[in-house]
């Protein structure tokens, strides 16, 4: 029914337990047309979203010592919003193989940020179940909190830069960015870059451009792994 092996490589995490993933990957209108003794993905998703508001409120709580419980309110909410989520998962191209009645195709263009922000929290509660906190909190580590500084467009910091900057510091070498595919017409093309450092993979990202792919990366290896200098930390 699903690619499982296919899937679990795009989220870099081996299901133990594959009929979890499977229901983190049905919508409730695929029941009607499948005719088996499935369900959906909905309840995945309330314990995802209850997992993400509180890795978010922790990860701010420990960026932002002088933040004030109004100002990480705010901020929290706006870091788990739908238009969030949706970015969250943009990295994991996913929706293909999202099992949707075949009548209600259409919507996934119309609504697609609310499926992918859904679909997002589905894969964490997911994960939670199927690993344990500890897994889930890395699958929100790289899916989520790499990209805080890009959704709070708090900091203009040129992520290629500063990964060169720290990768001719450490190792003395550049670091090499790979396109891994490319999909979509000429006017509306999606690329995913990967980056590596001294031949380990270091971070991926996705774009409408080569650069904007490039920047993602670079931004995931930065902040995944804790590669930035203290001016930066005071800017995310």
């Amino acid at each position: 029914m699903l690619p499982y092996e296919t899937i679990e490589q795009i989220l870099s995490y081996p299901f133990k337990n594959r009929e979890i993933l499977l229901t983190a990957m049905i919508h409730r209108s695929y029941l009607n047309e499948c005719g088996q003794d499935l369900v959906s993905y909905e309840r995945l998703e309330f314990l995802g979203d209850s997992l993400l508001n509180f890795f978010v409120a922790e990860a701010l709580y420990r960026l932002h010592p002088d933040y004030k419980e109004g100002e990480l309110s705010s901020l929290r909410a706006r870091l788990v919003s739908k238009e969030a989520c949706s970015h969250y998962l943009s990295t994991f191209d996913l929706l293909p193989f999202l099992l949707i009645a075949k009548g209600e195709m259409a919507m996934i263009e119309r609504s697609k940020k609310g499926i992918m922000a859904d679909l997002y929290e589905a894969i964490l509660g997911a994960i939670y179940l199927d690993g344990g906190f500890d897994a889930a909190k890395d699958f929100f580590a790289r899916s989520a909190l790499v990209h805080f500084a890009y959704l709070k467009e708090s900091s203009k910091k040129d992520f290629k830069a500063l990964l060169q900057e720290y990768t001719l510091r450490t190792v003395k070498k550049l670091p090499n960015y790979e396109v891994l595919f490319e999909e979509g017409p000429e006017h509306n093309k999606s690329f995913l870059v990967a980056v590596f450092v001294e031949e380990q993979e270091a971070g991926r990202g996705r774009g409408t451009t080569k650069k904007e792919a490039e920047q993602r990366a670079a931004m995931e290896a930065v902040l995944y792994h804790g590669w930035q200098d203290e001016q930066t930390k005071t800017r995310l």
